[in-house]
């Protein structure tokens, strides 16, 4: 599907309106005038679950897909960063990719972490949820 097409489909379902800014935004991104960052993207994802536009399984695939693509960005940019300081351009081996983005990709899951157990400690609502899922699944 090109991207009019989406954009028309979310015309028609009333996703969003052509007047509001929202809309502009949206409009943007769909455009590829404006690079959505990795936040506005999950909760974009995290919308689309709760209004049932996807299904569990694929928000978890979408999910871990753009943690790791943003892992993956977040590498580069600092292999390319750190090589811009040196006079030499020493040899960058696979291993050495490999390290740096399990390393950035864990610490970016530490950071999801350490946000969720503070919105645990502070939100009520995302308590009574975690609460529902829990009785729900029994796994808690």
């Amino acid at each position: 599907m090109s991207r009019v097409s989406l954009e028309l489909q979310l015309t028609k379902l009333g996703v969003y309106g052509f007047k509001e800014e929202d809309g502009r935004i949206l409009r943007r991104y769909l455009s590829g005038h404006t690079r959505m960052a990795w936040s506005n993207y999950q909760r974009l994802m995290l919308w689309a679950l709760s209004s049932g536009w996807i299904s569990t399984w694929v928000f978890r695939d979408l999910a871990f897909r753009s943690y790791e693509r943003e892992a993956a960005q977040l590498c580069a940019r600092k292999i390319v960063n750190t090589l811009k300081r040196r006079t030499t351009l020493p040899d960058l081996t696979k291993e050495q990719v490999v390290v740096c983005f399990y390393e950035v990709f864990q610490l970016r899951q530490q950071e999801r972490d350490q946000a969720a157990a503070t919105r645990l400690r502070t939100d009520s609502g995302v308590r009574e949820a975690v609460g529902i899922v829990c009785q729900e699944t029994r796994r808690c």
